[in-house]
């Protein structure tokens, strides 16, 4: 087992060599500053107009090779060359989350306990059935889905739903997250149980949070991990010896202790957005060894939902409610974008070049 880190708030240390990307959520609305107050808007690289057929919000962003896919009340995909929409089949049904893993892509889609191989799939591969089983989550090492409860974790078989095994967790679970070497559970009291996947995965307790942990992620390589709880403390972990590299605090609203976290390798920076009502638009690149804010980014118009960063690390997108009106910067000529103010029919994907924030 490992031993607890105590850690004094507000210290600073270097997050390896790594980018640690933290996006804390707002509310479903808007919330920020008002129109002419802070930084101009950023001019994003591309502006995708998802959930327009439904005049939906886009809850969930993801990077799946050249595309991104973006989820609201309808899943699309959208091209990262071209700018435009790609043709796919209509989706059987509305989804709660995307499941997109690192080396095979889009691998299935999920709604409460059900997880379903593709968005036009009429039956579930599973559902898991018990108290509480309401989410579910990829295992990237297993390559195998976990479903989990108030009480355990239940595994089943990515390809046929095959039902695998169950991983009773006594202390309670309040949220999983999966890589490729080990798999996490908050626990009541702010505390994360890493539990390994073969014999090099990672194993112990995490302590350091006193709310209730709301967010969780691993780096690239795995050796660093982060988390976020209800109070707005985000701790960085050294995930071999469990011990804290760094830890902040960012404004969080009481109401909605939200948070996405996300790690970005090659430059030891930190964007960080909190749901106040002064930052709930702005994305901040502070340095994780001087504390200093490098840039800020002032995304959309409305409340943003959700945010993932490319696989190389040079692109952020981030998902945005439906509400008010978005200016929409003219950018680089190939992609077709224009100065104008649009009134909005739905929720925007909006991407971002963060190739050389901090370089």
């Amino acid at each position: 087992s490992m031993s607890p880190s105590i850690a004094i708030r507000g210290r600073r240390s270097v997050a390896s060599t790594f980018l640690a990307s933290v996006l804390l959520l707002p509310g479903c609305g808007g919330g920020g500053p008002e129109p002419g107050e802070g930084p101009p808007d950023t001019s994003p690289m591309m502006v995708f107009e998802a959930g327009k057929a439904r005049g939906s919000s886009v809850k969930e962003v993801r990077f799946v090779g050249d595309t991104l896919m973006t989820l609201s009340d309808v899943v699309e995909t959208w091209s990262l060359t071209t700018g435009g929409g790609v043709d796919a089949p209509a989706a059987a049904r509305s989804y709660s989350k995307l499941h997109v893993s690192p080396s095979r892509g889009l691998v299935g889609l999920s709604e409460g306990g059900r997880a379903y191989a593709s968005s036009d799939a009429e039956d579930p591969l599973f559902e898991a059935k018990g108290s509480g089983y309401l989410s579910i989550a990829y295992v990237e090492g297993w390559d195998r889905f976990a479903s989990f409860g108030t009480k355990a974790v239940k595994f089943f078989e990515r390809e046929t739903g095959a039902f695998v095994k169950e991983h009773a967790v006594p202390q309670g679970i309040e949220g999983v997250i999966a890589g490729e070497h080990s798999y996490a559970t908050s626990i009541p009291g702010g505390r994360i149980a890493l539990w390994p996947i073969g014999a090099n995965g990672a194993k112990g307790v995490l302590t350091g949070h006193e709310a209730k942990v709301v967010a969780m992620a691993y780096s690239p390589d795995e050796t660093l991990f982060a988390s976020a709880s209800a109070d707005g403390l985000v701790i960085v972990w050294d995930v071999a010896t469990a011990k804290e590299q760094a830890r902040f605090d960012l404004p969080l609203s009481p109401a909605v202790p939200a948070a996405n976290l996300a790690f970005l390798p090659g430059r030891p920076v930190l964007a960080a957005q909190g749901n106040g009502r002064e930052t709930s638009r702005l994305v901040h690149f502070v340095s994780v060894v001087t504390g200093e804010t490098i840039e800020t980014f002032r995304v959309g118009s409305t409340g943003v939902l959700d945010m993932d960063v490319s696989p190389d690390g040079s692109m952020l997108a981030v998902g945005c409610a439906r509400s008010g009106q978005y200016t929409q910067n003219q950018a680089a000529e190939d992609r077709k974008l224009f100065s104008k103010v649009k009134s909005l029919e739905s929720g925007l994907a909006l991407v971002f070049d963060v190739s050389s924030v901090g370089r």
